[in-house]
């Protein structure tokens, strides 16, 4: 079936069986195509949601990209953006979402050598609102309004590598302290050579910056 397309019951129920069989006789997981899909993209992209939790359980990578930067949840969104089945790519994302919170806990991102760095700036109704007008200016875009990670932009990075986190929630993928959240924001984060998030060094001070974290953190 072409990317994108609805996989009938059916279809998927063989594709479960056939990929069962071959894990079972050593098919390596990982391995991938052309174009460097693996079988987890393409179970992503066509919505066969039973394929994609067989394909985690035996050790899928969820945030593996192909050779044009896409990951597995890029390929559910892009496909749900350009046809196919909406209420299957939606199913999809939501799937790849619980089960990467699940295989990737927020423990294993964390930063110790930033963890500790302190905040100069007081979480003060000035400094907060300071930081909302910062946000604002560059941070709304792919995060949204109020931090959900829907912005105007965020399927469209979505496609390219990751959705934008939700900022409300209490997983923090790159670390949760004030430290972490501020280098994050000033130097972005990569994963391997994909840029996930500019950083804003060159575009908001450090004062900035820290009253952007005391926004964010009213915002859990």
């Amino acid at each position: 079936a072409a990317s994108g397309s609805q996989i009938p019951i059916e279809e998927e129920r063989l594709a479960l069986v056939a990929i069962t069989t071959a894990l079972e006789l050593g098919a390596d997981v990982h391995a991938t195509d052309n174009v460097g899909n693996t079988a987890l993209h393409a179970a992503a992209s066509h919505g066969m949601d039973t394929l994609v939790q067989t394909l985690v359980d035996h050790g899928a990578d969820i945030r593996v990209a192909n050779r044009r930067g896409q990951t597995p949840m890029a390929l559910a969104v892009y496909s749900d953006g350009i046809g196919g089945n909406r209420e299957t790519r939606e199913s999809t994302t939501m799937l790849l979402r619980e089960l990467e919170t699940r295989t990737h806990p927020i423990a294993a991102h964390r930063h110790p050598e930033v963890e500790s760095l302190q905040n100069p700036v007081l979480t003060t109704p000035a400094s907060v609102a300071a930081g909302a007008a910062v946000y604002e200016s560059y941070c709304t875009v792919c995060h949204g309004p109020s931090g959900l990670g829907d912005g105007r932009l965020a399927a469209a990075t979505a496609a390219y590598g990751q959705r934008p986190p939700n900022l409300t929630d209490a997983i923090w993928q790159h670390g949760g302290s004030d430290g972490e959240i501020f280098v994050a924001i000033r130097d972005g984060f990569t994963n391997g050579q994909q840029v996930l998030m500019d950083g804003f060094r060159d575009q908001i001070t450090d004062e900035e910056t820290w009253h952007v974290v005391n926004y964010l953190k009213q915002l859990r």
